[in-house]
């Protein structure tokens, strides 16, 4: 048996966006990209996939990275290839301290909404034990 890639199918975009929850996926991407740093900005090549419970998401050097959000996600769902994952330039950039992810074409708009996080963050760990107890 062969193990083969996904191949890359070019994304279009009528109008680019800001993922959603990118601040919930703050350790992956701080992992990809280092700590945030006030003004920072990526250039990146990012993925779009679907996952098991029918959710898209944004990926980063096959890592998942954030959500696309649910306006954009029909016209994305149409151009999703049978096998292989959709791609498209974007730009990682810091908000808040956090890092963001813009989906689209460069410059990213410096009016860009960030989407406000529903999911928290988990709290620093290691080895998947907290470092903090609960309620404290």
């Amino acid at each position: 048996m062969r193990w083969r890639r996904r191949s890359p199918h070019p994304a279009h975009l009528t109008a680019g966006f800001v993922a959603q929850e990118a601040a919930a996926h703050a350790p992956a991407l701080e992992a990809l990209l280092g700590r945030p740093r006030v003004g920072a900005s990526v250039p990146i090549e990012v993925g779009i996939d679907v996952v098991p419970g029918a959710r898209m998401v944004i990926l980063l050097r096959n890592r998942n990275v954030a959500f696309v959000p649910v306006d954009h996600e029909a016209e994305l769902r149409a151009q999703l290839p049978r096998r292989g994952v959709l791609t498209h330039p974007g730009e990682a950039f810091v908000h808040d301290g956090a890092w963001q992810v813009w989906v689209g074409p460069s410059p990213r708009p410096v009016d860009a909404q960030v989407p406000p996080g529903t999911i928290d963050p988990e709290p620093p760990s290691v080895g998947g034990i907290p470092l903090r107890r609960p309620g404290r």
